[in-house]
This record gives structure tokens, sequence and C-alpha cells, in this order.
């Protein structure tokens, strides 16, 4: 699926110039941390994707990344799960609502 994706302008050339090839960008909404123990806050985290743990995996989501704490195993419970917004395959492509200006494009290039 093509999709459209919009930078700053000093991003946007950055990636023009082939000198930024990644770009993240905060989860929105942010995951809800209501149901968490208070000893959960001072774990680091990391996202994954969903595990499949058998044939019989309802709720089985390959586009679903899961929060977990570094090191649990596989089959750990996650804290929360969510479906990022553009998927692996997906092709971007920088939406362009003004002209770069070339004085900034020659200067980032050096």
């Amino acid at each position: 699926m093509d999709r459209p994706f919009s930078l700053v302008k000093n991003q946007r050339a950055l990636a023009v110039a082939g000198l930024q090839t990644q770009h993240r960008t905060p989860m929105k909404p942010q995951p809800d941390t209501t149901h968490w123990k208070p000893e959960a806050f001072n774990k680091p985290k990391e996202w994954r994707p969903m595990v499949r743990l058998g044939p019989v995996h309802h709720g089985y989501d390959s586009q679903l990344w899961c929060l977990h704490n570094v090191g649990d195993s596989a089959g750990a419970v996650p804290y929360t799960c969510a479906k990022p917004p553009v998927q692996v395959g997906d092709r971007l492509y920088l939406q362009e609502p003004y002209q770069i200006d070339v004085q900034i494009l020659n200067m980032v290039r050096g």
C-alpha cells in the first residue's frame, strides 16, 4: 500500500539528500498504564511482534506489536499491544506541501 508521509522542512531536505533514512514518531494514543503494577514502571521495556503460541491461538494478529519487559520469554503476557500505522512492505512517499529550498539542500549535502 502506498502512504503519504509528511516531514518538517529540514527533515525533508535530509531525506532528499539521502542523509536521513529512518524516522520515528511517538505512538498516538499512548498505551494505557493505569492497570500496571508500580514496579513495572522501573523495568526497561521493548516492543516485539506478537508471537503465535500454537495452531489454535485465538486473537493472533501478525501486524500487532506488544510491549514486554526486556528479557521476558516469548509466551509472556504483554503490557499492551498496538498496530502501527505503517506495515512492513508499505511504500512511503514524501508528501510535498511546499518546494524545497535549493540553498538548504546544498548546505545539507555539504
